[in-house]
């Protein structure tokens, strides 16, 4: 009975460990702490998802217009700003 318990409360305990301890939650992103850029599968056509790695393992999903080609500007300032990741860029989706 215990385990068919510890059965149905793991889908919600891993919703609740990751929202407090993976993704990140702030506004504000320092381009320089970030570890890891990768461009999502597109869901949709309207919208691009990016996912950033940070050296502290958190995760922060953006969430851009495809069309208004944010990614790409998005793309074009990281590159700008962070030498740590321009190594790991991956280049932004057409």
């Amino acid at each position: 009975m215990v385990f068919i318990g510890f059965v149905w409360l793991y889908p919600f305990l891993e919703k609740l460990y990751k929202s407090l301890f993976v993704f990140k939650w702030g506004n504000e992103i320092i381009i320089n702490q970030g570890k890891e850029i990768d461009i999502l599968p597109i869901e949709n056509e309207l919208e691009t998802k990016v996912r950033l790695k940070f050296l502290n393992n958190r995760i922060k999903i953006l969430v851009f217009r495809t069309h208004e080609n944010q990614v790409e500007m998005f793309y074009d300032f990281v590159k700008k700003e962070s030498n740590q990741l321009n190594s790991i860029l991956p280049h932004p989706v057409k």
